[in-house]
């Protein structure tokens, strides 16, 4: 089979990983269920749902964290309500309530998450 080719750059490892969809990654990369975070077959749900419903791709994994990438970051208020839902339930830790995530998603290119 396929082995990911990684190399490392100071405290960081860069991995190319075979996938069709951004959002298959996770399942090269397992992680979480931990603290109360979702399971990694739940990570992954979400991760298709969020490329599938906003274009939202994973740019950045770290030990205990992942981000998003947004090419076209939310700017209406439907859109909006949508992802804030999904959010808020996924990470109430970062996304404690609307307010919180309208500051933090509202025409940002980036969503930050804790996956562990």
């Amino acid at each position: 089979g396929y082995k990911p080719y990684n190399f490392t750059y100071k405290d960081h490892v860069f991995v190319l990983v075979p996938v069709t969809e951004p959002w298959e990654v996770l399942a090269w990369i397992p992680m979480g269920g931990f603290n109360g975070c979702p399971d990694e077959l739940h990570q992954i749900a979400l991760a298709k749902g969020l490329y599938d419903q906003f274009g939202a791709r994973i740019m950045y994994i770290s030990a205990s964290s992942l981000e998003y990438y947004l090419p076209d970051p939310l700017t209406n208020q439907e859109d909006f309500e949508k992802a804030a839902k999904i959010l808020i339930a996924a990470d109430n830790d970062v996304y404690e309530d609307y307010e919180v995530t309208a500051q933090r998603i509202l025409g940002s290119h980036n969503w930050f998450m804790w996956w562990d």
